[in-house]
């Protein structure tokens, strides 16, 4: 009742498409390879096959339609930063940093994402009760890296929140002075690939782990 060696094949270079677009910092590529795998683990053949009750079922569904939403605004949000950077100047870039409502529409965006991932536990967390205590031992570690995943998330909407500026009159800036600022936008983001392959490998397990092993 396990992925065939082809098609995990596909969903590992789907995953590693959406660690790189989050690591590269490509919104299409985070959002695409990040649904293709949450679309694929619920065609798994422990779901399909019915080898557990229906609303375990439903519940692991939810919870994955959770994920690729979460996913699919973190996408979002760092399209929406591309876009409001892509023609700005230096000078404009770095008043970006000080612009109270854009910050705070970017955190409300981080924090509906993570509001997704703690509902998406809930899921995974209810399924495992219902199924308590056959419940394999590899969904259960699923269950947890979904959970540090969700609070890793949480604790950067809340930092990013926290961050928000009081509004103030906008500063003219030399255009000079924002060497430091570019070079972090075109950089990469380790921080987010991880994050993203933590959650992604906490999906696998989450449902993966119910095939019985033979």
């Amino acid at each position: 009742m396990r992925f065939p060696k082809a098609v995990l094949g596909v969903l590992i270079a789907d995953a590693v498409v959406a660690v790189g677009g989050a690591l590269f910092a490509a919104p299409w590529l985070l959002g695409l390879g990040g649904v293709v795998v949450f679309v694929m683990l619920a065609l798994h053949p422990v779901l399909t096959h019915r080898v557990m009750p229906v609303a375990v079922r439903v519940l692991i569904r939810l919870g994955l339609l959770g994920l690729a939403l979460a996913v699919l605004v973190q996408a979002h949000n760092l399209a929406v930063f591309q876009s409001a950077t892509a023609s700005a100047t230096v000078s404009e870039i770095l008043a970006m940093n000080s612009d109270a409502a854009r910050m705070r529409d970017q955190a409300i965006r981080a924090l509906a994402g993570t509001s997704l991932l703690m509902l998406a536990c809930g899921g995974f967390g209810t399924a495992l009760a219902i199924l308590w205590p056959p419940a394999r031992r590899a969904a259960v570690w699923g269950f947890c890296v979904l959970a540090v995943s969700a609070l890793l998330h949480a604790a950067g909407a809340v930092a990013a929140w926290r961050a928000v500026p009081a509004p103030m009159p906008a500063t003219v800036l030399p255009d000079d002075a924002g060497t430091a600022v570019v070079s972090t936008i075109v950089g990469i983001d380790p921080v987010s690939a991880a994050l993203i392959g933590i959650l992604l490998l906490g999906a696998f397990l989450a449902v993966d782990g119910h095939a019985p092993r033979s």
